[in-house]
């Protein structure tokens, strides 16, 4: 199965979604250029698509509880908008979340997928995501992509290589061995890992292969939306990753750790 992130606005119609997928396909089965890890540890990282305002608030506040810090990916049009499903964080509550420790990452300006655009407008979208997140946190490394609706493309990708450090999909999976770093798999946290028993299989998979396993989710409330988990799952994923010794890290802390190149 691929995995769609939840759009703050409305899914693309079926056709569009079914040519995104193609696109996705043809990026994840192409060769690429791959890293090897070299990881000492296994590696679990927490990453917010879209920001609500719950991420920032209950989603930060439990891995600060567990000295451990998120990766949190912007889409920079979204900013304090009001959604079907939550209340996006305004500009000032993400430029703490740098002060506080966490990694801003890239989602686009527009919030549009990725395959169907042209390339000129894909590098313009990328230009004005980057330029306004450099305005809000001048000082914030912002080297990091995670594809609107997690679906990658082949030309994108490519471009991408150019242009930030890794690039983050919602493939389901574990990342080990030799990876690609901008066709990073990842599990929505509360979609497909929905319960403690799913999280403990999911950690005692990473941690035989040495792997790095991204957790994404959206909103986090004791009534999440169909793209959000609860505190109380969050909170035991972390913990139990923690317990099994994985380094808990941003995505651009475990790409060093994993000894993966920088641009």
């Amino acid at each position: 199965m691929i995995g769609l992130d939840s759009p703050s606005d409305i899914l693309p119609s079926e056709p569009l979604t079914l040519y995104m997928r193609a696109m996705h396909r043809l990026a994840w089965h192409m060769p690429a250029p791959r890293q090897k890890m070299t990881n000492q540890t296994p590696l679990l990282s927490i990453t917010f698509d879209d920001v609500p305002e719950s991420a920032v608030q209950q989603g930060g506040d439990i891995l600060e509880q567990a000295g451990a810090r998120g990766t949190f990916f912007i889409a920079t049009s979204l900013f304090g908008r009001r959604t079907p499903y939550w209340q996006v964080a305004d500009a000032e509550a993400v430029a703490s979340l740098t002060a506080r420790g966490h990694e801003i990452g890239l989602h686009s300006h527009s919030h549009k997928p990725v395959a169907p655009m042209a390339m000129r407008d894909f590098i313009a979208d990328l230009d004005r995501s980057q330029a306004a997140l450099a305005t809000l946190v001048p000082t914030a490394r912002i080297e990091n992509y995670a594809y609107p609706f997690g679906l990658s493309s082949m030309a994108q990708k490519h471009y991408l290589g150019r242009r930030v450090r890794s690039s983050r999909t919602t493939h389901p999976g574990i990342n080990d061995g030799a990876i690609d770093p901008h066709f990073l798999l990842s599990i929505s946290l509360g979609q497909t890992a929905t319960d403690r028993p799913a999280i403990d299989h999911l950690i005692a998979r990473a941690a035989r292969r040495n792997g790095w396993l991204i957790l994404t989710v959206h909103d986090v409330a004791d009534k999440p939306s169909p793209y959000g988990c609860t505190p109380a799952l969050l909170a035991y994923a972390i913990q139990r990753a923690a317990a099994q010794g994985f380094g808990v890290c941003t995505i651009a802390d475990a790409l060093d750790r994993a000894g993966i190149a920088k641009l």
